[in-house]
């Protein structure tokens, strides 16, 4: 997982490989040092804005006298073409949520929702309601193995009036 800590995300310049058209997460620590205009943290990547947001989730790794603390969770605003969506990341409700919907009011939704490890379909469907006001929902880190969530159907029953589309496996969303 990109979203947290780890030892094998670590190499030279990870903000310039995002910035050439790499993954934008590489420079998810860096992301704090660059400011988007109007904002805390963020990059710009074109005519993408990325801003990093509070997530709540565990982020450590195994070390040799036991677990190691590895940096804080994130999760992403996206803002542009019209659109600003909200990448909740490994994440619980969480109050935040609160003024992260009033700030930058995204109209889409990609919320982990898989259960066990974060928010189950029942809570991303509260969160989405109490905080935001999504016009499509988009689960995701669940149906990958038995031990999380298999369907969207309670966060679609929880949300009438907003467009839940459950991802396939590389079959592309259009909005």
């Amino acid at each position: 997982r990109r979203d947290r800590g780890r030892g094998d995300r670590r190499g030279p310049e990870p903000l310039e490989r995002a910035l050439e058209g790499g993954d934008p997460r590489e420079a998810r620590a860096d992301l704090r040092l660059r400011q988007v205009e109007g904002e805390r943290a963020g990059v710009r990547l074109g005519k993408v804005a990325v801003t990093m947001v509070n997530a709540v989730h565990s982020s450590s790794l195994e070390g040799p006298h036991g677990p190691v603390y590895a940096g804080a969770e994130a999760g992403y605003m996206i803002a542009g073409e019209g659109h600003t969506i909200y990448v909740s990341g490994d994440t619980d409700i969480m109050a935040d949520m609160g003024w992260m919907g009033e700030l930058h009011n995204p109209d889409i939704g990609i919320l982990a929702a898989g259960g066990h490890f974060t928010m189950d379909m029942k809570r991303a469907a509260f969160a989405a309601k109490k905080y935001f006001d999504f016009k499509t929902v988009i689960p995701c880190h669940y149906r990958t193995f038995p031990l999380l969530e298999q369907k969207a159907d309670a966060l679609r029953a929880g949300l009438p009036g907003v467009e839940v589309i459950e991802p396939e496996v590389l079959e592309p969303i259009v909005i």
